[in-house]
């Protein structure tokens, strides 16, 4: 019982000697075990979010080479391009005209190219599931709104583009190389700030890069708008989000990350019409026949077998081919004439034979036709 006793005396003594020293141990050592933690969450977190944002990147740019499109999106196109009576012709907003309009093909093209931009808009969504990002508009605007205001004007302007510095701003832009003899599409390079913006620390409230179709001589802003591109056009996909961090003390000031992801694509030649000027139906050509070239004859004779089962001597042409689309004739019965009375073994003036046959189960009639047409020269 002794040192059972000194034991508890020893530890009693200590106890006194240093109270609450293990709660003080922990209060140190507590922040640093809640950074590492929440450290840990946090890579975690935004590696998700980057991989999504990778992931979206990737599922937008795979859409838009397609030349696909959701016609749910058509009634904002005939609303845009003001062609609800041309694309409501056969009852449904399909974005596809009726061909007794003039000029449907171009209207036709102009509809599906504006309701593009959206469904490639939604696959991107789609493949970045994993993004907690924000569709108030406040923060992230209004996508289609924002398309037909940049037909409305030639001036970019912050309107229906939500706000960069939230938390949760989601931005896509979509942008091509397509070109005419008077405008190119292109991003970019301006820094254009969300409006107020604080004097300092402004970094946050830049927009990302956008399209805009410009003045190809003067480089003037035509439209401040997106474009998808035609066929053999590449086209860019950008997506930006800004991610909430957590970490503690981390979050205080440093409380967003904007991340960006970008794919770039060749589109499909999904409208050859456009490619190659061709409009309507695929059309039926001629059958191709060989018309040879004026023929020289040779002095060499050659023993050709007829069906006579004679020899006889026939001179053969030597000439050059050229391929030619014509028609070919119907066949003629003035090109032929009747042969069988010349057979010896038939009998002479005979015009038709009748035989008949022991082999057979009846008669046979046999007769000689001769082809009289001329060679065509």
């Amino acid at each position: 019982m002794k040192p059972v006793k000194r034991f508890y005396n020893q530890m009693i003594q200590r106890i006194r000697q240093s109270p609450a020293q293990s709660m003080v141990e922990f209060a140190i050592a507590l922040p640093i075990l809640l950074l590492l933690i929440f450290g840990i969450i946090e890579f975690g977190r935004l590696l998700q979010a980057w991989l999504a944002m990778e992931n979206g990147a990737r599922f937008a740019v795979r859409y838009a080479v397609t030349g696909s499109y959701n016609t749910d999106y058509c009634a904002a196109a005939d609303e845009a391009l003001d062609l609800v009576d041309e694309d409501m012709w056969d009852g449904s907003a399909d974005c596809r005209v009726d061909d007794h309009y003039v000029g449907w093909e171009e209207m036709t093209n102009a509809l599906i190219d504006f309701a593009r931009l959206p469904s490639i808009r939604e696959a991107g969504l789609a493949g970045a599931m994993g993004i907690a990002w924000s569709d108030d508009f406040e923060i992230s605007g209004d996508y289609q709104q924002m398309l037909i205001d940049g037909l409305l004007t030639d001036e970019w302007s912050q309107d229906d583009r939500g706000n960069p510095s939230e938390a949760g701003y989601f931005n896509m832009t979509i942008c091509s190389n397509r070109a005419t003899a008077t405008e190119q599409f292109a991003m970019t390079s301006a820094d254009f700030y969300y409006e107020p913006y604080p004097p300092t620390n402004n970094s946050d409230y830049i927009y990302p890069e956008h399209c805009e179709l410009v003045d190809r001589s003067t480089f003037a802003t035509i439209h401040a708008i997106d474009d998808a591109g035609g066929p053999g056009d590449r086209v860019r996909v950008v997506l930006s989000y800004r991610h909430t961090l957590i970490t503690p003390f981390l979050s205080s000031w440093w409380p967003t990350l904007l991340l960006t992801s970008e794919r770039e694509g060749l589109v499909e030649k999904f409208r050859t019409s456009r490619v190659t000027g061709l409009t309507g139906s695929v059309l039926i050509l001629p059958t191709i026949t060989i018309t040879p070239n004026p023929p020289t004859a040779t002095n060499t004779n050659t023993a050709t077998f007829t069906p006579s089962t004679t020899f006889t001597a026939t001179q053969t042409y030597t000439s050059t081919a050229t391929i030619t689309r014509t028609s070919t004739p119907l066949p003629a019965c003035n090109l032929l004439e009747n042969q069988t009375e010349n057979r010896t073994n038939l009998g002479e003036g005979l015009a038709i034979q009748n035989m008949n046959s022991s082999n057979t189960a009846g008669y046979v009639l046999e007769s000689y036709l001769s082809n009289v047409g001329t060679y065509p020269i």
